[in-house]
């Protein structure tokens, strides 16, 4: 029997709830979420999917996410019931955000994201780090060049590239 985890989430009816999940999904590792499902695993009684369900949802999910995300959909057979199966993969640049919030998938929860996580998880899409950006206000004699140099000879040693040239040089 299939458990919710990092990477699947069930969810009774299709509502905010499920946006949520897929948004938490794209801004982690990506996953699934199966509607029609309660919190034990067990199907709905009485989940129906009308004709124009999955579009109307998938149109719902597309129009409250943004960047607007659009999951692969499939009404599936679970223990012999029909319901809906969403799937996301992790979303390129992030974070995705749902009415404006943004979350993330932790184990088997969504999480809420703070600015400061939420400027980290972009940092990290875009493969940027503090030390990226120029700090102002600030000149060479403001450097420690021991330590730059202890730092220069770890990255060497390591030779997964090479810094050349000296501090001083690197600076000008």
């Amino acid at each position: 029997m299939i458990k919710e985890n990092q990477y699947t989430e069930f969810k009774p009816k299709f509502n905010e709830d499920v946006v949520e999940t897929l948004v938490a999904f794209a801004n982690a590792k990506g996953g699934k979420v199966l509607v029609g499902v309660d919190d034990s695993g067990k199907p709905v009684k009485n989940f129906t999917i009308g004709n124009e369900s999955l579009q109307n949802w998938v149109n719902d999910i597309k129009n409250k996410t943004q960047p607007q995300i659009i999951p692969d959909v499939d009404e599936i057979d679970y223990q012999g019931t029909k319901v809906v199966e969403f799937r996301i993969q992790e979303y390129p640049v992030k974070p995705v955000s749902c009415r404006g919030k943004y979350y993330k998938r932790v184990k088997n929860s969504n999480h809420l994201l703070s600015v400061t996580e939420i400027a980290d998880v972009y940092m990290q899409s875009m493969q940027y780090s503090w030390d990226a950006y120029t700090a102002k206000g600030y000149s060479y004699s403001d450097l420690d060049e021991k330590k730059i140099q202890k730092f220069t000879d770890k990255v060497n040693s390591v030779g997964r590239f090479s810094l050349e040239g000296t501090p001083k040089e690197c600076y000008a």
